[in-house]
Order: C-alpha cells, then structure tokens, then sequence
C-alpha cells in the first residue's frame, strides 16, 4: 500500500471510534434554551392547574410532579441521545416503525385501548400513566424520513 492510502483510512477508522465531539457554544445554547422552554413550562403548569389538582389529588403539586418526572424521563432520553452516534440510529428504524404500528393496532384491542372522550388513543400503563402511541409514531417517521 503506498502511504497515500493509509493516510486516507487512517482518519477513517479513527472518526469511526470518536462517539462525540466537544460540546459547542451552539450545543449550550440549544441546552439551555430547552431547559429554560421547560421550566417555563412547569410553571404555567403550576400556576393552571395547582386549583384542578387540589381538587383531584388532595395536592396542588399534583400536576406539577407528574409532568416533572416526565421532563425528568425526556431530559435523560435526550442527554443519553445527544452522546448516540446518529448514523447507528439507522438501524433501529424498522424496529422503531414495527413497535409504533403493534402500539397503534393495541389501542383498537378491547382492554388494551382506553376510551378517553369518544376516542381510543390511549394505552393505560401500570402506576396510573397513560401513553397515545401516535407519539410513537411521530418519532419513528421522523427518524424514517432522516434515514432516506
């Protein structure tokens, strides 16, 4: 091999093993801009619903810690995803679609779907939570449509 192609695979092979680079001034501010979205958030949440939630839950802080852990689960998805090479995602793309089309067929299976307003979207999970599979299936076109 001439020593103009080891050159070339050389940077190859190490750009390869490099999962992430360091984090950016563009990277914080996108961070930061999010957290901040999110906090701002919490506390129009608080501020609405402190009243409904003392009502319901004997606890203003009902709401409030319910949507906390989620912004707790979403934050470490996203941390965990920030740090994922994105070019491994591809392969997950046709798992991700499979489980999002099963989520949306379960909905329509008697005692899986719950029926909230007329309509059954929803999937009740243990601990009181519920999810609507079309989020899901946001995620799995979005990361479809990437891998095109």
């Amino acid at each position: 091999m001439s020593p103009t192609v080891v050159d070339r695979e050389e940077p190859t092979r190490r750009a390869r093993r490099t999962v992430a680079g360091k984090p950016t001034a563009e990277f914080r501010a996108i961070w930061a801009l999010v957290l901040f979205a999110n906090v701002f958030g919490l506390v129009m949440i608080l501020s609405a619903s402190s009243v409904v939630s003392m009502q319901s839950t004997g606890s203003p802080w009902g709401q409030f810690i319910k949507q906390s852990v989620w912004l707790l689960g979403g934050f470490s998805a996203m941390f965990f995803l920030s740090r994922y090479p994105y070019q491994r995602l591809g392969r997950w793309v046709g798992l991700a679609l499979a489980i999002a089309v099963v989520l949306m067929v379960v909905v329509l299976v008697p005692g899986f779907g719950v029926n909230v307003n007329g309509a059954s979207r929803w999937i009740d999970l243990p601990a009181g939570l519920r999810v609507q599979p079309s989020e899901f299936v946001k995620l799995a076109l979005v990361l479809y449509v990437a891998d095109l």
